[in-house]
């Protein structure tokens, strides 16, 4: 047995660990190349192992950003009523890349004011916005949700007219 034999088993039973360990999280849910990798790493995978896993799964669209971006945008804003600025950042901190995020919304057809009214018609219950305080309250509310304040300026016009 030559050495080198022995190293290349070493490094296919790397190589098929952090296949096994990708594969068990996508079939959790979506992640984005840099949360892989960043498990990876943690795991302590050499980082030839971990180009070579990632780029093999990326060559087979099973890993794609900008899909994980798509996907992001509607979740975030539809279900968890989230808005642009705040999802941007979220997707950033997972490492999509900003001309990916930039082109997942350009051609994302989320109306993000409806999901604010939306969010808003759950939020107050049909109640009204109430005072000054209340007001103000609501809107720092929906900043930190990632609104900017000409959407929630518009958001509550459009949640006051449709409870009218």
């Amino acid at each position: 047995m030559k050495s080198g034999d022995f190293l290349d088993g070493f490094e296919n039973s790397e190589r098929e660990r952090a296949i096994k360990i990708v594969s068990s999280s996508l079939a959790r849910r979506m992640h984005t190349c840099r949360e892989l990798s960043d498990k990876l790493k943690s795991k302590r995978f050499s980082d030839s192992v971990i180009d070579e896993v990632l780029d093999e799964f990326i060559r087979n669209d099973i890993i794609d950003d900008r899909n994980f971006a798509d996907v992001y945008i509607i979740d975030a804003a539809l279900i968890n009523y989230k808005g642009e600025f705040r999802i941007r950042q979220e997707l950033m901190r997972k490492g999509v890349a900003r001309s990916v995020i930039d082109a997942a919304f350009a051609e994302s057809e989320v109306d993000f004011e409806k999901a604010l009214c939306d969010y808003l018609k759950l939020k107050l219950r049909g109640e009204e916005v109430g005072d000054y305080a209340a007001r103000e309250k609501l809107k720092r509310h929906l900043a930190g949700r990632g609104y900017s304040l000409g959407e929630i300026q518009r958001g509550i016009t459009r949640y006051e007219t449709e409870r009218e």
